[in-house]
């Protein structure tokens, strides 16, 4: 029964993940859609965003310094890589509709599930790999449609 599984916790954080998803994709289509350039309008967004989270973590500093420490160059590698990915989606956004790039910004959770799946040996990866595959059916049929 698939139903069911809906009662469960992480269940409803993937749906909660995909609402916000869904609704971070409609706030950036709109502004971009008003006209306002992908590069200012991430240079805003992304300095708001850590400034939004910064309390989070001067909250552990016992967790925080040995990150930096141990994790050396790998943070300004994901930060770097974060941003350009984010502008790509900005500037698709600019260029097409909304339907066609949201569902596309998906892809990252295929990739997530497949390392997580393979590399890291997590549990239930048939049935991950399987709902990465809708999702990819999902986005190919997009493409095929439009």
């Amino acid at each position: 029964m698939p139903f069911t599984r809906l009662r469960a916790v992480p269940t409803r954080y993937a749906a909660v993940t995909g609402v916000l998803t869904t609704t971070y994709s409609l706030a950036d289509k709109w502004n971009i859609g008003d006209g306002v350039p992908p590069l200012p309008y991430a240079y805003f967004t992304i300095p708001v965003a850590a400034l939004l989270l910064t309390p989070a973590m001067l909250r552990r500093p016992r967790r925080a310094v040995p990150e930096w420490r141990e994790s050396g160059w790998r943070i300004p590698a994901v930060a770097l890589l974060m941003t350009s990915s984010y502008l790509l989606v900005l500037f698709a956004l600019q260029s097409t509709q909304v339907s066609y790039v949201a569902p596309s910004r998906e892809l990252g959770i295929v990739f997530g599930t497949i390392l997580g799946s393979v590399v890291l040996h997590e549990g239930a990866a048939p049935q991950r790999i399987a709902g990465s595959g809708v999702i990819v059916l999902g986005v190919v049929l997009l493409s095929l449609g439009s």
